[in-house]
């Protein structure tokens, strides 16, 4: 017993090293738990209320996202389809204009006029679609960029409160 005894460096009388390695440990912790808790009783609950607000806000604005998601995906398939309604009509016009055709006056031919306007079409959808996907490009980045934002925030939030108590965490 005699071995194990030390003296204290504060009291200069001897301490039990057990005594010791509870007191430096989990007894420490338990005293600051209690302490913050009584300084701080909302540090837990305000921190709890921050987290289950950023969730609530980063959820809503998910669904948002996935709602314009697929209502820009609705249209880049409506433009798809158009598209190919537009290049179906232009192939029959292409074979129908392979078929010689005759007119007395010498102008143009009306199939060459509806030809045309096809291609000018199936030029705006396609335009159209590359502004889509463009635009489904962006929400994302735009998503990405307030999901960061919105962590940043909490984080900095959370190391303000942890400087508050001298860097110790609380459980």
């Amino acid at each position: 017993m005699e071995g194990n005894l030390q003296n204290s460096p504060k009291l200069g009388c001897p301490v039990d090293n057990f005594d010791a390695k509870y007191i430096s440990g989990d007894r420490i912790l338990q005293i600051e738990y209690i302490f913050c808790s009584q300084m701080y009783p909302n540090f837990q609950s305000k921190s709890k209320s921050l987290q289950k607000i950023y969730s609530e806000a980063k959820k809503a604005a998910e669904d948002v996202w996935k709602e314009k998601e697929k209502v820009l995906l609705l249209k880049v398939e409506q433009i798809q389809l158009e598209k190919r309604q537009a290049l179906e009509e232009d192939w029959s016009l292409m074979l129908e204009k392979a078929k010689p055709a005759t007119f007395q006056d010498g102008k143009s031919s009306p199939l060459l006029a509806i030809l045309e306007s096809q291609q000018l079409k199936f030029n705006e959808l396609e335009q159209e679609l590359m502004q889509k996907s463009k635009e489904v490009d962006e929400g994302m980045e735009l998503q990405n960029k307030l999901l960061h934002l919105g962590v940043g925030r909490l984080q900095e939030e959370l190391r303000k409160k942890t400087r508050s108590f001298g860097g110790k965490k609380i459980a």
